[in-house]
């Protein structure tokens, strides 16, 4: 199992390799590249489309030349625009595109192309990552450097999100490049800790590895900029930019890297984002829970956790982890780890079997995203967007279920 048995040895040498910080970085020639997502968005929403942002910047003409595309709304859409600010803030709007746009299928598609001329602190802003396109009130994603062979991640952090919950109101969003040179970059924010960013906590934000459900070792300190008291920061890609190991970086993009921040008031972490994919349409996050399942799994100490992508316009991928249950999963039952259709409070028929890498005595598992990509259908796709699907651990103990959640894009 690559994560709930990796190796002690494994982890401290990729703390080690961590330690290492570099400013290098690849050619992108003024060329910028954002995929658009539902959970770009501040703060995510359950998006049935997607889309695409291609853009030049000219530094002699100050001219930035864009072509866009997007397509599978859920709602139509007239409002569309370039806004400037940091991955996990909202910002103001610099070019209204609408005018631009050639829309189609009642507003649920469109594309456009368009030239507009940069303020030389507009210029700053693009150059530093600070501008992203919005569509409406679905999609939205953030432009960096297009490099050949690069790959972008995002992650949301929400309270949510972190194991166990909490109730904070703080919230933020980063993203990941992962260049070909084997650099790392990371830039975005987060805003409103309850109490001051814990610095004597190694900094007090990093990098974990693990799956969704699973709380596991701190690799990376991250380097924000911090101000309100050291309750808001963003990240800039000069202070942000590494040189991990291989294997780190094929655990992020294995969906087994989670960032954590952690306060002076919640040590234990107030803000939580799995690394997923910067292209996917939707992401739905759940915590497993004994308390969840009905009627619950009275007794039992289990836990575990899910994320589900949505990819236009039919396949999920799912990962995520889950341990300490009170007897081994029943594997009898249809393999006894699914999604089914059905309200929280409600069950509902099972419409997709997981397959998770178990231990020896079947009592732990993860769910592995090369085992877990699915096409669903597009009544299955309408409930997932409707946060009507919800993950069910069967057990020989509990075969009613001992660890359920409801996937939702935020809580």
């Amino acid at each position: 199992m690559a994560f709930t048995k990796l190796a002690a040895a494994a982890v401290a040498a990729l703390a080690v390799a961590a330690t290492s910080v570099s400013t290098a970085s690849a050619t992108h020639a003024g060329n910028y590249i954002a995929y658009l997502s539902g959970h770009q968005m501040v703060p995510p929403v359950n998006a049935a489309g997607t889309g695409m942002v291609q853009a030049s910047y000219d530094a002699a003409t100050k001219m930035l030349s864009v072509s866009f595309e997007f397509r599978g709304l859920a709602m139509g859409v007239k409002e569309l625009g370039l806004y400037a600010a940091w991955a996990g803030r909202n910002g103001e709007e610099q070019f209204p595109l609408a005018s631009v746009t050639k829309f189609g299928h009642g507003h649920t598609d469109g594309k456009g192309r368009t030239a507009v001329m940069l303020s030389d602190r507009q210029a700053e802003l693009l150059m530093a990552r600070e501008f992203y396109m919005m569509v409406g009130k679905e999609l939205r994603g953030q432009l960096v450097p297009s490099v050949k062979g690069a790959k972008t991640l995002s992650a949301s952090l929400s309270s949510a999100f972190t194991n166990p919950p909490t109730t904070s109101t703080a919230f933020g969003g980063i993203i990941v490049e992962l260049m070909p040179t084997g650099a790392m970059i990371v830039t975005g924010s987060w805003q409103g800790l309850s109490s001051p960013l814990a610095l004597n906590l190694f900094n007090g934000n990093h990098f974990h590895i693990g799956l969704t459900g699973t709380n596991g070792q701190r690799i990376f300190e991250l380097q924000p900029t911090l101000s309100d008291n050291n309750t808001t920061a963003f990240y800039t890609a000069d202070r942000n930019t590494y040189m991990p190991t291989a294997e780190f970086l094929n655990m992020m993009k294995m969906r087994g890297v989670y960032m954590d921040v952690h306060s002076e008031l919640v040590p234990t972490g107030e803000l939580r984002g799995q690394v997923l994919s910067a292209a996917s349409s939707s992401a739905y996050t759940t915590l497993l829970s004994p308390v969840s399942v009905n009627p619950p799994a009275v007794g039992s100490d289990a836990t575990g956790g899910l994320s589900v992508e949505y990819f236009f316009p039919s396949t999920i991928a799912v990962t995520g982890s889950f341990s300490m249950l009170s007897s081994p999963v029943a594997e009898d039952l249809a393999m006894g780890t699914h999604l089914h259709v059905g309200p929280a409070d409600g069950a509902g028929p099972r419409i997709q079997e997981l397959v998770a890498t178990k231990s020896d005595d079947n009592m732990m598992g993860d769910f592995m995203l090369d085992d877990n990509v699915f096409s669903i259908n597009s009544t299955n796709q309408k409930n997932l967007l409707s946060q009507l699907v919800y993950c069910d651990i069967h057990t020989a103990m509990f075969r009613a279920g001992e660890l359920r959640g409801q996937l939702a894009s935020i809580v």
